[in-house]
């Protein structure tokens, strides 16, 4: 049904996008140990492994993928063991029992959409046919055997399809007058549809008022970080995401992580082109995310401890953003805040910054935000002293946080201001 050429087609799109994938080779027929052949029950089996083995892979490998791409996943096995249960292969009860397996939810939910490519029995035997010698029938490949298969995908496809986020269905047949690009061009179309995701436009976030803020300094240490933190508690509240973004009243915690290594490396992020003008590009030190409301709670904010909160959004954006995983609570600790005060717009987020030791490599694992091309400005740590080859690189909230707290590990320790060109 030209699975094999779509994925050979979407992923060469999606790794020149600068993106990791894994597509491994297609199990049941590349794979699979050739004396398992005529045991269908035991080919379905190890093909069934090999499928869920790269589930694994693509979730725990240290090559972080972006994207995992399986011919032949969980939802073929699902097919093929309801096709061997009506043959008298295995019993129903086998059946059901396996099916339990393949769809625990520690594994099938990871799996963000199912493309199903039927194709007519004709069509399947013209393309297996195509550009070979003999045309014979094997024990698979052949007109009545492919049509009791096509029956099994109808059949599982009705009763599991609603296990997944998106389940589509693409015809592939000679009929339908498409083409291995046509059919790549709207996968991909309905992959690039999942990065858009869900409209957070409503999603509740935290905010508290700017009465909150009462210091102009664009930095305040660890001390003033707890005080504010103290205030926050006490007068916080949910609002709408789109709210709070025109809001001139409330401003929106943004918990940060500030990488850095055991022998006090910092760690480099470069910004995307496709953002915002003052982060186009831009060398960032931190990354972080809004404070969201979580599903189903019905507390109001000042009920929750803030503190927990930030901490859990910390480890959330470690984890979805850097791959970033573990991380030990006395390995984090508050460096402080930033806030930029050049504009309304500009203070409305206010970077509650910490300071995170990781040991492990670090790569950006959000392609909307970072960069996943490694450079010398990019997925590299540097010391407070050689960062200053970036200072007039950073991000603004980089830039405060690098001139006010990170460079100040440097300087010299005189009891006056030292002016360090370039800095200030």
């Amino acid at each position: 049904s030209g699975k094999s050429t779509c994925i050979d087609i979407v992923g060469h799109f999606f790794r020149r996008q600068g993106f990791r994938i894994l597509a491994p080779t297609e199990g049941a027929s590349k794979r699979t140990p050739y004396y398992l052949k005529e045991n269908l029950v035991a080919f379905n089996t190890w093909s069934a492994s090999y499928a869920l083995n790269h589930i694994f892979d693509s979730l725990y490998s240290a090559d972080r993928y972006d994207i995992s791409i399986l011919d032949r996943g969980l939802f073929d096995a699902l097919v093929w063991f309801e096709l061997l249960s009506t043959k008298g292969d295995i019993t129903e009860e086998v059946a059901e029992k396996i099916h339990n397996f393949l769809l625990i939810e520690d594994w099938r939910a990871v799996i963000d959409a199912v493309f199903l490519f039927q194709a007519d029995p004709t069509t399947s035997m013209e393309r297996e046919n195509k550009d070979k010698l003999v045309e014979d029938t094997g024990r698979a490949m052949n007109p009545d055997f492919l049509e009791d298969l096509n029956e099994a995908y109808g059949s599982v496809r009705e009763r599991y399809s609603s296990c997944f986020p998106r389940f589509e269905v693409i015809n592939t047949s000679e009929t339908e007058g498409t083409t291995e690009k046509s059919t790549a061009i709207e996968v991909t179309s309905m992959i690039l549809d999942l990065f858009d995701g869900v409209d957070n436009s409503g999603q509740e976030i935290l905010v508290f008022p700017r009465q909150c803020i009462s210091t102009s300094d664009r930095f305040v240490p660890e001390a003033g970080m707890h005080r504010i933190v103290e205030c926050i508690q006490k007068n916080c509240s949910w609002l709408p995401r789109d709210e709070a973004e025109r809001s001139e009243d409330v401003m929106q915690p943004i918990p940060c992580a500030l990488i850095r290594s055991r022998s006090s490396e910092y760690l480099v992020l470069r910004r995307v082109r496709e953002t915002r003008s003052d982060l186009r590009e831009r060398i960032s030190l931190i990354s972080g995310g809004h404070v969201d409301r979580p599903v189903g709670d019905e507390d109001s904010a000042a009920a929750r401890s803030i503190p927990s909160l930030l901490l859990t959004t910390l480890r959330r954006e470690l984890d979805e953003e850097l791959g970033v995983r573990g991380v030990a609570e006395s390995e984090i600790a508050p460096v402080g805040l930033v806030i930029d005060h050049t504009s309304v717009a500009a203070s409305r987020h206010v970077a509650f910054v910490y300071e995170a030791v990781v040991v492990e490599e670090v790569r950006a694992q959000a392609p909307e935000e970072y960069s996943l091309h490694r450079s010398k400005s990019n997925g590299v740590r540097y010391t407070a002293m050689a960062l200053s080859e970036f200072h007039k690189k950073f991000d603004p909230w980089s830039m405060i946080l690098f001139e006010d707290f990170v460079a100040s590990s440097f300087a010299p320790k005189t009891g006056r201001q030292i002016e360090m060109p370039g800095f200030f």
